[in-house]
């Protein structure tokens, strides 16, 4: 049943994408900076990793709809804290790595679902965090995400991501 949602979804949003996927970034880092819950507190300590490799923050709050359809599509790599917008890996194409990170102390595997029902590369990193109040159930924490940036280095590595700036140019 899911993937024939997921193949439902894609054929009817797809084709109404105006924008040509080649012109749009194939490296993509979700930004929830403008989120109330779940937004990565030193962002731009992310930034300053990801941005040289040839990575593109996105806001998906500030698109419209169909344009963020259009950056799933386009994507070959997506890195992003777990939030509604992965959703969008519906319209991501097969060959796509993802990169989900959480809150060690909330980890729900909703998009590695859908990341397996569009057989996408799915990998995780958790954050660094306090641990929730006494009697707080973990299971709906919404607290924001601090990644311990050397152990988001070594994720990367472990994944071959910091090459792809360099495989790309010499395509």
């Amino acid at each position: 049943v899911a993937g024939s949602a997921v193949q439902w979804l894609r054929d009817t949003f797809l084709p109404m994408v105006e924008t040509p996927l080649h012109t749009l970034p194939k490296r993509i880092l979700i930004s929830r900076s403008d989120a109330g819950v779940r937004k990565v507190v030193n962002e731009a300590e992310l930034e300053a990793v990801l941005l040289p490799q040839g990575f593109k923050k996105i806001q998906l709050s500030k698109l419209p709809f169909l344009q963020q359809v259009a950056h799933f599509a386009a994507a070959d790599v997506i890195v992003a804290p777990h939030g509604a917008g992965l959703t969008h890996l519906a319209f991501a194409r097969s060959s796509c790595q993802v990169l989900e990170f959480f809150h060690p102390y909330y980890v729900n595997a909703c998009f590695y679902a859908l990341a397996n029902v569009r057989k996408l590369d799915y990998s995780y990193c958790l954050g660094a965090g306090k641990v929730p109040e006494e009697g707080k159930d973990p299971e709906i924490n919404i607290a924001d995400i601090e990644l311990d940036i050397e152990r988001f280095k070594a994720t990367l590595t472990l994944l071959g991501l910091p090459t792809l700036q360099k495989q790309a140019d010499a395509i």
